[in-house]
């Protein structure tokens, strides 16, 4: 299986590569961005090649899609990620994940990123549920669920440990039969 290119009105969704370490450390070093992520922001280049590959292992080993995010009047370069991972094949269930290049916040970007990923999740892999877990502080990211319909199932109780402190993280999924292409 070769890794699928997405395309939206503006976007282009394409496998990460070695030759993007310098764009992925670019948003993913910045605190802002990271604020919510389940790691700590990147302090090296090493960091950010080591996300990529295991963004390749996902792959590899069918257990996930990493896709970079690039804007289609811009260059080639990488101003965010998303991705289907954490299969569960036999229940058809994936887990979402993303994040954005600040300078991009606000445009709408991730919710055309998001609604790709969805057609391609639940048309081309047959997935049956797709879910996400989201710092409940996080409004951008609870809204952007909310406006492509996933139901919020519930709270982990201090499920994050990050930057000191542990998180509480809101369960959100979306089923097949909820979804509207």
């Amino acid at each position: 299986m070769s890794f699928p290119i997405l395309e939206t009105k503006r976007l282009v969704l394409r496998q990460i590569t070695m030759a993007d370490a310098e764009d992925l450390y670019s948003f993913l070093s910045d605190r802002e961005v990271m604020r919510y992520y389940d790691c700590e922001a990147l302090s090296s280049m090493d960091e950010a090649r080591s996300l990529i590959q295991r963004y390749s292992d996902w792959f590899e080993k069918q257990n996930g899609f990493r896709w970079g995010i690039t804007d289609k009047t811009e260059s080639n370069a990488i101003i965010g990620t998303c991705g289907l991972f954490a299969w569960h094949n036999p229940a058809r269930i994936a887990t979402l994940g993303y994040e954005l290049s600040r300078a991009y916040w606000r445009r709408g970007i991730m919710s055309e990123a998001v609604r790709e990923l969805l057609v391609y999740g639940y048309r081309d892999l047959n997935l049956n549920r797709i879910r996400a877990t989201v710092v409940p502080d996080n409004v951008a990211s609870v809204r952007l669920l909310e406006r492509l319909s996933f139901k919020k199932e519930g709270v982990l109780r201090q499920a994050q440990f990050l930057n000191g402190k542990y998180d509480d993280l809101a369960a959100y999924a979306l089923l097949r039969e909820e979804w509207h292409a």
